[in-house]
């Protein structure tokens, strides 16, 4: 049986519509696989991209904070360190002026009715004179005379006036070399001669069989009993007929800065 014709226009259009079928589903099928590809690869690429960029942005910020924090603790260490120094330092000037004060009010405050005394300052110690000797800012028009005492605390006796001038006077220690001191041992009233040996120290001899206490003190003999000095150590040899100790004043003489003159 023939086939039935079919006319040229009709042909034509069911081909343009196949055509067209085609060519949509070419574009469906490119949108979809573009979207997906867009999706998976740019998209992907981008935020990661972002997120790096955001973390290195926050990383960095934080960086310089943390430097700029330590730049600032630095300097408030050194600050701190700066002012501790300092207040060390005035703390350390305070309690020598507040000792100096308690040491002038302790001599000032004393009662001086029977044994009227005159306050000097020590302007140059041993290190910076001859021998055991002292020099004070008081002299002649502050009532000093040759002879007087020199004390310490009105308790110790460190030596005498020898020279006086108007405004100063020197006084020569007891424990001056060659000068020869009478006192008494304070345990058994026992009068010895003290020696000058230089430096705060004197020689005392005793007789060999002599037992003396590692806590002697020597005083001068009179009315007031003025330590002089106290036991250093003993410096005999077996075959000496003597007994040697060396003693040494109570006071630091290097450290002086304020005595007492009391008249004779």
């Amino acid at each position: 049986m023939p086939a039935p014709h079919v006319p040229n226009h009709m042909r034509q259009s069911r081909n343009r519509n196949q055509k067209l079928f085609v060519v949509a589903l070419l574009v469906i099928l490119v949108m979809f696989f573009s979207r997906n590809w867009i999706k998976e690869t740019v998209g992907a690429d981008f935020g990661a991209a972002a997120l790096n960029i955001s973390a290195s942005a926050i990383e960095g910020a934080s960086d310089a904070k943390i430097l700029n924090s330590k730049k600032e603790l630095r300097k408030r260490i050194s600050y701190l360190e700066q002012t501790t120094e300092e207040n060390q330092a005035l703390k350390l000037e305070i309690d020598l002026l507040k000792t100096e004060n308690a040491t002038l009010k302790d001599v000032l405050g004393r009662d001086v009715t029977d044994s009227p005394s005159i306050l000097a300052r020590v302007t140059a110690v041993p290190s910076r004179t001859p021998y055991d000797t002292l020099i004070l800012d008081a002299g002649e028009n502050q009532g000093i005379k040759v002879g007087d005492k020199v004390l310490y605390f009105n308790s110790i006796a460190l030596g005498e006036i020898v020279e006086v001038y108007g405004n100063s006077s020197r006084a020569r220690l007891y424990t001056t070399p060659g000068v020869v001191t009478p006192a008494v041992l304070s345990s058994s009233s026992q009068f010895v001669e003290l020696h000058g040996r230089g430096g705060g120290n004197f020689e005392v001899e005793l007789p060999r069989d002599f037992e003396i206490s590692d806590t002697e003190t020597v005083i001068l003999p009179g009315l007031h009993s003025y330590t002089i000095g106290t036991l250093l150590r003993s410096i005999s040899d077996p075959r000496d007929p003597f007994k040697r100790v060396v003693l040494k004043s109570p006071v630091s003489i290097s450290t002086l800065d304020w005595v007492e003159v009391i008249s004779q």
